[in-house]
């Protein structure tokens, strides 16, 4: 399986992305509130990363986030052999500090656990 992470995997589509927000079951755990969605269907899981403006306002420390939240379940993404159907996953990074990858990897091994 390809380690990359593709344009495929990204939930960029607005109607998918109302629909998570709309119908979307959530949780919170550690620093992330995250939404997700079970769909019928083939294909990749998709994601969606949010780490609001209210809490850091330089782009920089938004973005660094971002990385490392994708990297993290870039990482620790189960094989679509391990579950059927198709999921829709939006990750809301809550906390007003940034954490270390280590911390951001072991909550992503736990939220995707407990999704799957």
């Amino acid at each position: 399986m390809s380690q990359r992470f593709g344009k495929e995997e990204r939930l960029c589509s607005f109607n998918e992305i109302n629909n998570l927000i709309k119908k979307g079951e959530s949780f919170f755990t550690g620093s992330f509130r995250v939404v997700y969605l079970k769909n019928e269907g083939e294909g990749k899981d998709k994601i969606l990363v949010s780490v609001p403006k209210r809490n850091f306002k330089r782009a920089v420390d938004r973005n660094l986030l971002k990385r490392r939240i994708r990297e993290a379940y870039r990482k620790n993404r189960p094989e679509q052999s391990q579950h059927s159907g198709l999921l829709h996953i939006m990750f809301f990074y809550t906390r007003k500090d940034i954490l270390n990858y280590e911390s951001i990897e072991q909550q992503m091994v736990h939220i995707l656990h407990k999704l799957h």
